[in-house]
């Protein structure tokens, strides 16, 4: 019998009439479908055929209606209809999914209609219907909650809908991440799995750290430690400020972690941006990152740089605050008295002082 391991390494080798030939070996139902979408997938990044793409997601609607097993059934409808979303048929996808959730909605067993929808919102999430994701979540949390069965299978399928906001983070940019790794890390947390827990807080502060390199393999590769693999594709992912901004937020996790190459990811990151226009907003952004990672004379620079005087002064006044705590009050103090806005300055002023006579 042939597994689906096996063609999944021929959809990867771009072999798909030989994967679509061995289809019909595969015992599971809902395997078939994975390998139908995942067909299609590939060939709508390739710029494939549309009809081919079209019929592939037909046979997988038709195979998806056959399924038995109600669970499997609703994954199947949330699968098709997050590949549907991905190859820019929205109506389609949205149809698919409401129909799983009716699907799921008729599902009697409290736990089994819980779990359908936790994976429903799964592919909800990856498809980019990250609202409505995090309420099918919500749902599926509290029909476990609520369900009558044993405390230890409830705190089992609890952690299942932990792993499947984790997966589901894993898949998105950095702003769509948050939310479901932030949820993830509370019911990790409240049901004492320690070490999730605290994987899961690495996770939302990398993601909040990365806001323009938010990609998820930029976050994977720092993530795993691969630093020079994540600045690589930082720079070949990105142009233009981005690239310039991307590059130092990468810099400043690689800082936060302790790692040496950061200095050299600065240099490389300025030295780009030599020829990129950048807006108001941009160099506010590179000034605040510049002084997070203690390139303060950089940061200066850039600071000197904003036309709008509050956005001048919260520069200049991060950046006065770090040189204080720095043990540098000498220069703190004559930044702190170049800032323009009058109660800020004062307010910045007071607080190097206070930490001057600590």
């Amino acid at each position: 019998m042939t597994e689906l391991k096996e063609i999944e390494v021929l959809v990867a080798r771009g072999l798909y009439e030989d994967a679509l030939g061995k289809v019909h070996e595969l015992k599971d139902p809902l395997d078939k479908v994975r390998v139908l979408t995942s067909i299609a997938l590939a060939l709508h990044h390739e710029n494939g055929d549309e009809e081919w793409i079209e019929t592939l997601l037909e046979d997988a609607r038709y195979l998806a209606g056959r399924i038995r097993n109600p669970g499997d059934a609703v994954a199947a409808h949330g699968l098709i209809a997050s590949t549907y979303g991905a190859v820019g048929r929205e109506a389609e996808a949205l149809e698919l999914f409401e129909e799983g959730i009716d699907m799921a909605g008729e599902i009697g067993n409290p736990i089994l209609r819980s779990r359908a929808l936790a994976n429903l919102a799964y592919y909800l999430a990856i498809a980019g219907f990250v609202t409505s994701a995090l309420d099918v979540f919500e749902i599926a949390f509290d029909g476990i909650v609520r369900a009558e069965a044993e405390y230890t299978l409830k705190v089992d399928y609890l952690i299942e809908i932990a792993e499947l906001l984790e997966k589901a983070g894993d898949r998105l940019n950095s702003k769509e991440a948050l939310p479901f790794y932030r949820r993830a890390y509370d019911i990790f947390e409240k049901l004492h799995v320690g070490q999730k827990a605290i994987l899961l807080e690495k996770k939302a502060k990398l993601a909040s750290m990365l806001v323009h390199a938010g990609s998820p393999e930029i976050r994977r590769a720092l993530f795993e430690g691969n630093d020079l693999r994540a600045v690589s594709m930082a720079s070949r992912m990105y142009s233009g400020p981005s690239r310039v901004i991307g590059l130092l937020e990468v810099a400043l996790w690689i800082k936060k972690m302790e790692g040496k190459e950061y200095q050299e990811v600065i240099e490389k990151a300025l030295g780009e941006g030599g020829n990129v226009r950048l807006s108001e907003a941009h160099i506010h952004y590179i000034a605040k990152l510049l002084t997070e990672l203690g390139s303060l004379e950089k940061a200066l620079a850039f600071a000197g740089m904003i036309e709008d005087v509050r956005k001048r002064s919260e520069a200049l006044g991060a950046l006065a605050v770090a040189l204080a705590r720095g043990g540098r009050f000498n220069a703190a103090h004559r930044i702190a008295g170049e800032i323009p806005d009058e109660e800020l300055r004062q307010r910045i002023m007071d607080e190097i002082a206070t930490m001057e006579e600590a």
